[in-house]
C-alpha cells in the first residue's frame, strides 16, 4: 500500500526518508524495503540527500538491530549538513 501511494504522488514531497531493514529479517520485509527505496528514487528522492537506505547485513527483526540503526537515522533526519558559504 505504501509503495502504491508513493508511486501515485503527483510530485516529490519536501520530506526526508530513512528506510532500513535487516538482511536477516523475513524475505518479504527485505524485498518490500528494497521496493520502497526504488519507488522513492523513481519519484525523485536522492540517496544521501533526502533519502537514505540501509540493509543491515547482520540485522534481524528485533529491538537490538533496530536500536543499532537509530543513531544514524536520527543524525540523517534531524541534523542538517552545513552548506559552505559562497
Amino acid at each position: 500500500v505504501v509503495i502504491k501511494r508513493v508511486l501515485a504522488l503527483p510530485r516529490k514531497l519536501p520530506v526526508r526518508f530513512w528506510v532500513d531493514v535487516g538482511a536477516l529479517e523475513p524475505v518479504d520485509l527485505v524485498l518490500a524495503a528494497r521496493r520502497l527505496h526504488e519507488a522513492l528514487v523513481k519519484k525523485g528522492w536522492r540517496e544521501g540527500d533526502d533519502l537514505h537506505f540501509v540493509e543491515q547485513e547482520d540485522g534481524a527483526h528485533d529491538e537490538i538491530s533496530w536500536a543499532s540503526r537509530v543513531p544514524g537515522m536520527l543524525k540523517f533526519l534531524w541534523v542538517r549538513p552545513v552548506k559552505p558559504r559562497p
